[in-house]
């Protein structure tokens, strides 16, 4: 585990990360207001819907770089089976 907690900030287009052992944050671009979030814990890797952008922002968790995916129209829920590592998203 990290100690990570991610917050989507759907006004900003960002995540705030804030680090569970002292509080400190961090800001990480994601698309068009990030509405939900989920984490594998498995691979550390974070997905977020971006209910105005039609995509999934997918972020490292070990150095928050990010990738964009693709995920129809209004993304709004977000879930990960981390033993299969599929994600699932509801529009």
């Amino acid at each position: 585990m990290t100690n990570r907690i991610y917050v989507g900030n759907t006004t900003s287009d960002d995540i705030t990360v804030i680090d569970g052992s002292d509080n400190e944050t961090a800001t990480v671009a994601a698309g068009s207001a990030p509405y939900a979030v989920d984490v594998n814990p498995r691979t550390n890797k974070i997905y977020v819907a971006n209910s105005d952008g039609n995509s999934v922002t997918v972020i490292d968790g070990t150095n928050n770089s990010t990738a964009t995916v693709a995920a129809g129209t209004t993304p709004s829920a977000i879930a990960v089976n981390p033993n299969t590592n599929k994600i699932y998203v509801a529009n």
